[in-house]
């Protein structure tokens, strides 16, 4: 009777966990299919995203979605996910929003960086692109390939990839 009982915990506990760990995942289906659709090798199709309103409206929804969770409340690996996505989520946003332009250094004028305008709303604080890489995710996660994860849209940065960042890889 105790082995019955040591293998329905187990199974529970496994189940439970394989679960959880979807469930965070899934959390990006919407943005990863975005990103699918229009990162290519030679970069983002940003005129065919821009013109698709409803991909549009789909990316701002991930980005509300993004906002109302905490980070807090996360495994590490799953935390790391949320806010990588979070950053390159906001700066296809911030693009998108301001479309037309020749660069991402367009927006904000001369004295104003993009990078340092308050674009998101994390646990009441406002967040600009800048804090969430250099307050949040650097000193927090210590990874030398985030550099390659952060897309800034900038011609010196690495190339956005075409699939969400998971907890789970």
């Amino acid at each position: 009777m105790k082995i019955k009982s040591v293998c329905i915990f187990l199974t529970t506990l496994f189940l439970s966990y394989t679960t959880n760990g979807l469930a965070g995942d899934d959390i990006h289906a919407s943005y990863d299919m975005l990103l699918k659709k229009y990162v290519a090798e030679d970069g983002v199709r940003y005129e065919q995203f821009h013109a698709t309103k409803s991909d549009v409206k789909a990316l701002n929804k991930y980005v509300k979605s993004l906002e109302n969770l905490n980070p807090r409340n996360m495994q590490k690996a799953e935390a790391l996910a949320y806010w990588i996505n979070l950053y390159n989520a906001t700066t296809l946003k911030l693009i998108l929003d301001n479309y037309p332009l020749e660069s991402i250094k367009d927006i904000g004028g001369l004295l104003s960086s993009p990078w340092n305008k308050k674009l998101v709303k994390v646990n009441g604080r406002e967040l600009t692109l800048n804090q969430i890489e250099n307050e949040i995710i650097r000193p927090e996660f210590k990874d030398a390939r985030i550099h390659f994860a952060l897309n800034c849209a900038a011609v010196g940065c690495p190339p956005l990839t075409n699939s969400a960042y998971v907890g789970s890889q």
